[in-house]
């Protein structure tokens, strides 16, 4: 490849200086072998490549993991894993090398056509390129596609109509990236999506309710979507003065399971709103004492469980 060239395509495919955190959510998962549908394909050859990269990834060996999976793609005779030792090796040489450039080429040595245009749309997207991303998928059929790469293909040309607010082209991408096969953290990731787009864009809160109350049932995993979902539903409930509803939303929850004291201090206060909307005072200003007392809670959230306290306590001595 020339110098030119490669200038060109860096301009081209620059990786953007923030990225998202949904975004960096998901790729996280793809490095860690966690998240891409065809890396579970659970064959032999399938494991023992992963079994074998996965140290070298671990150890920030990334040059040598790459090379591994490249090596590996090029000797099977199955496309879904030649697919899948891609897949990864593009997505260490843009997020661990944030080699941009590389990240296409070994895109392109996919053996299905189909399948490097996939991977191609996904590494757009994780550059931020959501104007190229329409330019040159708007009239794609991905239901054409392999099924192993149609859920982040569908998720990634959503997520780029919706940083365009296009939201009515966003729409039917996330509902079949919500109805395709794989990952829960997509598809919950689209549910949640819907449900915002129903709620604020259209204004529709019982549709949105529909996809929060979806997401729900997706897995009782406490991913940040599916908390999403849930802290949307008791927005809804109260506004619709069904506490009862909101309160009983909490009953699955435990405070021990959840990721972080991050979580726990953002459910404190979500249960503590729902059950002072139910005159539960006693146990609102428990939820918000608790956050008080801990070590972890930032000074905003400690101010902010403070000043619901002080209003409750306001309310109760009228």
């Amino acid at each position: 490849m020339t110098n030119n060239k490669r200038n060109r395509l860096k301009t081209e495919y620059a990786q953007p200086k923030k990225i998202s955190a949904r975004i960096a959510f998901l790729a996280l998962f793809m490095l860690c072998g966690m998240f891409s549908g065809s890396l579970c394909a659970y064959s032999n050859e399938a494991l023992h490549v992963r079994r074998d990269g996965r140290p070298l990834i671990k150890q920030k060996r990334y040059d040598e993991a790459i090379e591994h999976y490249v090596k590996a793609a090029e000797k099977t005779p199955d496309v879904d894993n030649n697919f899948a030792f891609l897949k990864v090796a593009s997505e260490l040489a843009l997020w661990k090398l944030k080699d941009v450039v590389k990240a296409m080429t070994i895109a392109k040595k996919m053996r299905d056509p189909n399948y490097a245009k996939s991977q191609r749309l996904v590494l757009l997207g994780m550059c931020k390129k959501y104007q190229k991303i329409i330019d040159d998928y708007k009239d794609v059929d991905i239901n054409t596609w392999p099924l192993k790469c149609r859920l982040e293909s569908f998720y990634y040309r959503a997520d780029a109509y919706l940083k365009l607010k296009d939201i009515k082209s966003a729409e039917p991408d996330l509902r079949a990236a919500l109805n395709t096969h794989g990952k829960i953290v997509i598809r919950g990731n689209a549910c949640k999506l819907l449900g915002e787009i129903y709620q604020n864009q259209y204004k529709n809160d019982e549709k949105a309710l529909e996809f929060y109350r979806k997401g729900l049932t997706l897995t009782k995993a406490p991913f940040a979507w599916r908390s999403g979902c849930l802290f949307h539903m008791v927005d809804i409930l109260l506004k619709q003065n069904k506490s009862a509803e909101a309160i009983a939303l909490f009953k699955p929850i435990s405070y021990e399971k959840l990721p972080s004291d991050y979580w726990r201090v953002l459910f404190h206060l979500k249960q503590a709103e729902a059950l002072r909307a139910g005159n539960y005072n006693g146990q609102a200003a428990t939820h918000l004492m608790t956050i008080l007392r801990m070590g972890a809670a930032t000074d905003g959230q400690k101010a902010r469980a403070q000043k619901q306290l002080d209003a409750l306590i306001t309310e109760m001595r009228k």
